[in-house]
């Protein structure tokens, strides 16, 4: 992480001091960090659909309860997912 920092925060006038074997290190860091972020970025899309499909299986769920239990299952999907939902 120490060398990332390096890399993001050296100055253009300082590129021409570096070798070919440090910019190919730096290239390869970079390509590296770069995918670490691409794969993360899928997993996060991934949980967001996951959590989605999930408040909506169970705001289907609740609708279909006797009103004492909607109410309750309305209160703890609000404390859960930390939003207010329409409540039908």
């Amino acid at each position: 992480m120490e060398r990332l920092n390096e890399i993001m925060n050296r100055k253009p006038s300082k590129w021409g001091n570096l070798t070919i074997k440090e910019f190919e290190r730096d290239i390869k860091l970079l390509q590296e960090t770069c995918r670490h972020l691409v794969i993360n970025d899928k997993y996060v899309n991934l949980l967001e659909e996951q959590r989605k499909e999930l408040i909506s299986l169970s705001l289907w769920s609740a609708r279909r309860l006797h009103k004492i239990h909607k109410n309750f299952a309305y209160n703890e999907l609000d404390k859960i997912t930390e939003q207010k939902h329409e409540r039908l």
